[in-house]
């Protein structure tokens, strides 16, 4: 996340434990405005926490409950899971992957790591 963030992307992020949020953001010396109920996207599922300059954007809550209607963006260019699919238990793996594709641009990309 955070070498495409230097790399000028919006970048927007998915964190089910709040204090490796506030790590990530701590660790990189990255400024924060917000850490409020989700805005624009009012949404009582998440809490954002959104840098100063507005291009890293990190969610708090269950990603298996993310969809387009309660992102920032409806869709995305690029999806890289860090860690997620290997930790999702077998039963959910069907549910994350339509979230995964359904938040995934025509065009867009997806890297596992």
């Amino acid at each position: 996340m955070l070498m495409l963030y230097n790399l000028g992307c919006i970048v927007v992020g998915v964190e089910y434990v709040g204090q490796a949020i506030e790590r990530f953001f701590g660790d990189h010396n990255i400024s924060t405005i917000s850490a409020a109920p989700t805005t624009p996207w009012k949404n009582a599922d998440y809490v954002s926490t959104v840098s100063e300059d507005g291009r890293m954007i990190i969610l708090q809550g269950d990603i298996l409950k993310l969809s387009k209607h309660n992102t920032p963006h409806q869709q995305f260019d690029l999806i890289w899971d860090r860690g997620a699919f290997g930790s999702i238990n077998i039963e959910a793996m069907n549910t994350y992957a339509s979230v995964k594709m359904g938040l995934l641009a025509k065009d867009g990309l997806r890297l596992i790591n």
